[in-house]
């Protein structure tokens, strides 16, 4: 009797040790900290909506939310860095079209967006301008295809380097309109407006208006169109390129939120629900607005189907394009 009590005893102290061993883990797992992964440079735009949204995340889920740029290869490094996490909620990725475009432009992709990653929420769209030199007389999207079909090979566009979104929204431009304008790459978004500016190059497709502004305040730049469905609540008299003169063109500038292949669907809708929640608030919504986002906050499969079309467009563009990877 004594030998079976002393066993149950055993049995019992050891079942108690594995219960605190596995709410200690569990415990830990809920309060550490998570790393939402930027990987672009610190002051844009993307950074900033991290930020922000990172101080909400941290406030109600009431572990920390850090931001963390990891700049390089234009967004892959950051990339792979949440793609090779373990999927337990600890890493996210807030990325833009790149995550999409890089994989397509790459003979050997380092990863697939649709295998590697799981969608959690598109938080917004923004748009793409189309600016052009004012020498070039145009004020429409039709009076530039027009113009360019009648002088083929002359106007040249600018873009932030080979596979950049500023790249294919050019290309798809081109390839949909039927007109021969070629390709001068910069380093970065601001030398390549400033190209435009100089007349270096006549067009640019940019992902944000923000280094235009001051240009097309001193008349060295015209704004003729937006890339997106609906017109910019920033800048209603803007016209979209589908209205102005090439239907069915579209081109966003979006940005949303990634996780590890394999992270549960209770932690994709957890964080789901928590971003969206903050950026439904009035400040955020009067925010998004005054620069040009439209609010999105789409659900994880919504996002899902978003970036598999996306995946099937730009494959499109590149192989028609025949762009590839320098």
């Amino acid at each position: 009797m004594l030998t079976n009590h002393f066993c149950r005893l055993t049995a019992f102290l050891a079942s108690a040790v594995m219960s605190c061993a596995l709410a200690t883990s569990v415990n830990a797992q809920n309060t550490a900290s998570i790393r939402i992964i930027i990987p672009y440079a610190a002051g844009s735009s993307t950074d900033t909506y991290a930020r922000l949204i990172g101080d909400s995340l941290s406030r109600k889920l009431n572990r920390p939310a850090i931001p963390v740029n990891q700049p390089g290869a234009g967004g892959e490094i950051g990339t792979l860095q949440v793609v090779r996490a373990k999927p337990d909620g600890s890493h996210l990725l807030f990325q833009a079209p790149a995550v999409v475009i890089i994989p397509t432009i790459r003979k050997k992709p380092s990863y697939d967006v649709r295998k590697d990653l799981v969608p959690i929420t598109q938080i917004v769209e923004g748009n793409v301008g189309v600016f052009i030199n004012p020498e070039v007389p145009a004020k429409t999207i039709k009076e530039l295809i027009d113009y360019a079909k009648a002088n083929p090979g002359k106007l040249n566009y600018a873009s932030f380097g080979v596979g950049s979104s500023g790249h294919l929204h050019a290309e798809m431009f081109k390839l949909m309109a039927g007109v021969d304008i070629r390709h001068v790459p910069y380093a970065s978004g601001a030398p390549a407006v400033m190209a435009v500016a100089k007349n270096e190059a006549q067009i640019v497709f940019a992902d944000s208006q923000g280094s235009a502004r001051p240009l097309i305040k001193d008349g060295k730049l015209r704004w003729i169109a937006v890339g997106s469905k609906q017109r910019s609540p920033a800048y209603p008299d803007i016209p979209t390129v589908n209205e102005s003169g090439l239907p069915g063109y579209l081109a966003s500038h979006w940005l949303g939120f990634f996780a590890p292949a394999g992270t549960s669907a209770e932690t994709v809708q957890n964080l789901n629900v928590a971003i969206n929640e903050f950026l439904k608030t009035p400040t955020m919504q009067e925010k998004l607005e005054q620069e040009g986002y439209r609010f999105v906050g789409s659900s994880a499969t919504e996002f899902k189907t978003f970036i598999a079309a996306e995946v099937k467009k730009w494959e499109h563009i590149v192989t028609e394009g025949r762009i590839e990877a320098q």
